[in-house]
């Protein structure tokens, strides 16, 4: 990662591939960069695979991904915890309600939405071992969230039929049709689950 105004390298994050990847396999994996000890400005970041304490595929004439990024003075963040709720078992087509405690410690306020589809909500993915998101689902604001505002709200959680396996609940704040919050570098609360049965 550098910053692309003077072109100073930054710094350096990493993350193990997933499995053994062969000459035609291919991935899907999420990096969470923590941005909160950058200062505001243009940063440029080069997603590449690495041979530790040996060579970058760029080096050998391989183009990394780049993806570029503005670091803002405000930003959104939120803590989500979820209250009462140990269960990591969970059955397909089956219905679930999961009661969260949600702050806002950003910089920003949440406003509701003004028409159908917009505006900010209280957000969940269901995602698989590959990466993959198999559902999302939403549960409106109960009012416009300011700084250091919380709620206490209910989402209702319907496990379609699926494939049995390890799972991630992702729980954000997403403005709708433009960002969630994890995009901005702002953690999701995660849950790991475990759909074991069908009933």
């Amino acid at each position: 990662m550098s910053e692309t105004d003077n072109r100073v390298e930054v710094g350096e994050f990493r993350k193990r591939l997933p499995e053994v990847v062969d000459n035609i396999s291919e991935f899907e994996s999420d990096f969470l960069i923590d941005s909160k000890n950058l200062k505001p400005g243009k940063y440029e970041f080069k997603f590449d695979i690495v041979n530790e304490n040996k060579f970058w595929l760029e080096d050998i004439g391989f183009k990394p991904a780049i993806a570029k990024l503005d670091i803002l003075d405000a930003c959104y963040s939120a803590d989500i915890r979820i209250i009462d709720y140990d269960r990591i078992s969970l059955n397909s087509n089956s219905n679930y309600i999961f009661k969260l405690r949600v702050k806002n410690i950003g910089d920003l306020p949440w406003d509701k939405r003004e028409k159908e589809g917009d505006g900010f909500k209280l957000g969940c993915r269901l995602i698989n071992e590959g990466g993959k998101v198999k559902s999302e689902y939403r549960t409106e604001l109960p009012f416009s969230v300011k700084p250091k505002d919380e709620f206490i709200c209910e989402m209702n959680i319907y496990i379609s039929p699926l494939e049995l396996g390890r799972y991630k609940l992702k729980f954000d704040i997403v403005n709708e049709n433009k960002f969630w919050f994890e995009d901005l570098s702002s953690p999701p609360f995660v849950l790991p689950i475990e759909i074991s049965n069908s009933i």
